[in-house]
């Protein structure tokens, strides 16, 4: 700079027509007397180094990965023995039932179920033994009709429950009221009911829960009535049913145009007490897939059934689901010992940046509901049947005989789901 400077300086000089003063040869200036002394050296600037810094590259942004766990039981039922043990006061409370699963329904984001029986209230009568259910012309079947207190719900709730099916074969129990009011409470308690609707216009309510970034929208309906789909009379809306595929189809659609993007089918159906799937499931899944389900949970036979992906056309090309074909019991007061051995499933969605939404992983957990003498009554506790049974929580203590059980439930429900399409939690 004061290079720069002294050569502005010098140019303005003669710009001006300035004469410049002779210069003298250093030594004694004319007239001097004093000694020569030496010249006075011009300063020297050295010049100011440069520092150039080396670019520091963009680093490749790790993929953003956000993930959803759904977790998944079959057929809550409510016989009558269970809720005289639930019964306490004035009140029922179900939660000693489940506190062994406390663990597993609270480990996920969403946890969901197939309620089979309605909540029509205290006025129509709880679920009896001998209770049967008869068709509309009144000409009896060999059903029993279920119809549960509504702390079996808020019980359900408080242990994690997000989803319940309303849709199954007992959801007419108690005629179209049952249907309405359970619609209803479920409504009201917070948990999100799917497959019965309060009104027409409750239909027309998308189910879809939007958690960790991800819309996740719930569709569900079943292949069975016990004789009973006439009561609907012209109210069919109120149940989603195989009977009107078209409404079931206008459900999933209803999910997609308002956002959702992943579905989650609960379909009711299959043979009862069927360790196979039967070729009117497959061929419902494969319609299901078509009509934009991404996966398919399976409830009715109350035994477990096979985990499988399923390809179907659906628009231009062919996509692929997963289908368990049946979650079996989960509580239940039933004799078959098959019957008592349950699945609990964990499925794992995924989502990298902006793609779509993947299903990363299926994980599954046998389950054995257990009846235990206690005092107060008989105790129907459902029970995960972990390789390592010191892992159980939530109940004292258990017997060989049930250990036994829980050994048998773990062995039959691996043989079943097998290793292929989905590991056993240890």
């Amino acid at each position: 700079m004061k290079r720069a400077f002294a050569l502005i300086i010098v140019c303005a000089l003669a710009l001006t027509g300035c004469i410049m003063p002779p210069m003298y040869k250093w030594g004694a200036l004319p007239g001097s007397t004093d000694a020569p002394v030496s010249p006075t050296p011009e300063p020297t600037y050295a010049p100011t180094p440069v520092i150039t810094t080396e670019p520091t590259p963009e680093l490749t942004p790790e993929p953003t990965t956000s993930a959803v766990t759904i977790g998944a039981i079959g057929d809550i039922m409510a016989m009558e023995s269970q809720i005289a043990f639930a019964k306490k006061g004035d009140a029922y409370d179900f939660t000693q039932s489940l506190l062994p699963m406390e663990e597993l329904f609270k480990g996920v984001d969403i946890m969901l179920g197939n309620l089979e029986t309605p909540l029509a209230g205290s006025e129509t009568g709880y679920s009896r033994r001998n209770d049967r259910s008869a068709h509309v012309d009144g000409s009896p079947t060999s059903y029993q009709t279920f119809n549960a207190p509504d702390g079996l719900l808020y019980s359900l709730r408080d242990m994690g429950f997000d989803v319940l099916s309303l849709a199954n074969n007992h959801s007419i129990d108690r005629g179209l009221p049952g249907v309405l009011r359970t619609a209803r409470v479920v409504g009201e308690s917070g948990v999100l009911g799917v497959g019965a609707y309060s009104s027409r216009s409750d239909r027309e309510k998308a189910r879809i829960i939007d958690i960790n970034g991800m819309k996740i929208g719930f569709v569900a309906c079943t292949n069975g009535f016990n004789g009973k789909y006439g009561l609907l009379g012209d109210d069919k809306y109120a149940l989603a049913s195989t009977r009107n595929l078209d409404a079931v189809e206008r459900d999933i659609e209803l999910c997609r145009q308002s956002g959702a993007e992943f579905i989650i089918m609960i379909a009711h159906w299959g043979d009862e007490y069927s360790d196979t799937y039967a070729s009117y499931q497959l061929d419902l899944a494969k319609r299901f897939i078509s009509m934009g389900a991404d996966a398919i949970f399976g409830s009715h036979p109350h035994v477990v059934q096979q985990i499988e992906w399923v390809s179907a056309v659906r628009g231009d090309g062919e996509v692929s689901a997963p289908v368990v074909f049946s979650l079996g019991n989960f509580m239940a007061n039933m004799s078959a010992e098959k019957s008592n051995f349950g699945l609990y499933v964990k499925m794992t969605l995924v989502r990298e940046d902006d793609c779509g939404i993947a299903v990363d992983g299926i994980e599954y957990m046998p389950l054995y509901c257990a009846r235990m003498g206690v005092s107060g009554g008989t105790l129907h506790v459902v029970l995960p049947c972990y390789a390592d049974t010191g892992r159980v929580k939530g109940i004292d203590e258990t017997d060989d005989l049930t250990l036994s059980q829980m050994e048998r439930a773990r062995k039959h429900v691996t043989d079943v789901i097998g290793y292929e399409t989905a590991s056993p939690i240890e």
